[in-house]
C-alpha cells in the first residue's frame, strides 16, 4: 500500500495558478498539491475526443471536476504537461485517511486506471458511492456508550479473517435493526463493562419474521490501560491487514459511524481488554414478552436482561454461524 501522505508532503508547492505539483502513482493517476497545499487524486485523459465529461460535485470536505485544462509538474522532471484533467481534491484534513484509502483502492487496479484515462464517465462511477459518503460525513461526538458499542463489533469483525463477506454483512453503521445480517441470519452485538452479561436488548432484536435465525453475542470488557486496545488501534491493525479495496469499504463504514481519523474522538484512545470470552445466545431463549401481550399503542420497547443464566450456543455452532456472516 503505498504511503501518499509522504508522497503529496514531497511535492513542492506550485507557483502559478493553473499549475499543480504532481507525482505519478499508477500509469495516468497522479498525487497532487495545489498553490493552497490541498491534497488531490488526479487522473490524466489519453483521448483526444472525450465524448461527455461528468459535471463538477461539490461538499464541504470534497470537489470533483472534469475536463479541466492544466499544467502538472511532475516530480523529478524538468519538463511539464499540459492536458485535461479529473480531479478529486480533499479540503478536510480530518479526512485524509479515507481519501487516501480511496486511492489507494483505485490504483491497485491498473486496468481500472487505464479505463479512466480514457473515459472520466468511469472515474465518476469509481467515486460516486464514497463521494456519498463524504457529503453526509459525520463530525460527531463518541459517547463512552457508542464507543463500548463499536469496540464490541470490532470485536467480532476481528473473530475471524475479515472477508468482503463479513463487511458487507456488517450493518450496524448503516442504522439497521440488527448489527451483523447475511442472507437469513442475523446477530447484534451487545457489549458490557459490568461485571454481569447485563444488556439493553430492543423488542425488534429479538423479533423479525423475515430473518429466521436471530442472535445476540455477548461481549464483557473492562478497562485495561496496560494491556488493552483501544477502539483507535483495533482499527489501525485491522486496516493494515486489508486489501487496498476491503480497507476503503471499512473506513467507508466507519465514516459512516463518525469515525475519520485516528486520535478524532477522546472516548477512542480509551483502551479495553475483555473480561472473558464472548458468548453467542439464540433469540428463542432469552427473556421477553410475547408480542400478543403486549398493549396497543406501544411502538417500541427495550429489555434490561441478564445473560448469566442462559446456555449459550455451543462453540462448534457458533463458529459455523460466524463462517456464514463471513462468506465461507
Amino acid at each position: 500500500m503505498l504511503d501518499l501522505n509522504f508522497i503529496f508532503e514531497n511535492l513542492e508547492i506550485p507557483v502559478k495558478e493553473n499549475e499543480i505539483s504532481v507525482s505519478e502513482i499508477e500509469g495516468c493517476s497522479y498525487i497532487c498539491k495545489d498553490k493552497n497545499h490541498n491534497v488531490s487524486f488526479a487522473i490524466l485523459h489519453t483521448e483526444q475526443e472525450i465524448e461527455k465529461w461528468p459535471r463538477d460535485r461539490k461538499t464541504p470536505s470534497l470537489l470533483f471536476s472534469s475536463g479541466k485544462e492544466i499544467t502538472l509538474r511532475i516530480s523529478g522532471e524538468d519538463r511539464p504537461i499540459d492536458g485535461r484533467i479529473s480531479i478529486i481534491t480533499c479540503g478536510d484534513e480530518r479526512l485524509l485517511t479515507p481519501f487516501y484509502a480511496m486511492v489507494n483502492a483505485a490504483v491497485s487496479d491498473t486496468s481500472l486506471i487505464r479505463i479512466m484515462g480514457k473515459d472520466p464517465i468511469e472515474l465518476w462511477n469509481f467515486l460516486e458511492e464514497f463521494y456519498e459518503c463524504f457529503s453526509k460525513a459525520k463530525r460527531t461526538t463518541f459517547s463512552k456508550r457508542k464507543a463500548i458499542g463499536l469496540w464490541g463489533e470490532l470485536s467480532k469483525l476481528r473473530e475471524g479473517e475479515i472477508t468482503e463477506g463479513i463487511l458487507e454483512s456488517w450493518k450496524g453503521p448503516e442504522n439497521y435493526v440488527h448489527d451483523f445480517i447475511s442472507e437469513d441470519t442475523a446477530v447484534d452485538i451487545k457489549t458490557t463493562t459490568r461485571k454481569n452479561r447485563i444488556h439493553n436488548i430492543k423488542h425488534d432484536q429479538l423479533f423479525d419474521d423475515s430473518i429466521p435465525d436471530m442472535f445476540i453475542q455477548s461481549f464483557m470488557i473492562t478497562k485495561n490501560h496496560s494491556s488493552g486496545k483501544s477502539i483507535d488501534e483495533v482499527i489501525g491493525e485491522i486496516s493494515e491487514k486489508l486489501i487496498p479495496k476491503l480497507r476503503l469499504e471499512f473506513v467507508r463504514k466507519l465514516g459512516l459511524i463518525g469515525y475519520n481519523h485516528h486520535g478524532e474522538h477522546a472516548e477512542c484512545s480509551v483502551k479495553y481488554s475483555e473480561r472473558s470470552g464472548s458468548r453467542l445466545f439464540a433469540v428463542e431463549t432469552i427473556p421477553h414478552i410475547s408480542d400478543e401481550h403486549i398493549p396497543d399503542g406501544i411502538i417500541s420497547m427495550e429489555y434490561s436482561i441478564t445473560l448469566d443464566n442462559l446456555a449459550p450456543i455451543p462453540d462448534h455452532e457458533s463458529q459455523a454461524i460466524d463462517r456464514k456472516l463471513r462468506g465461507d
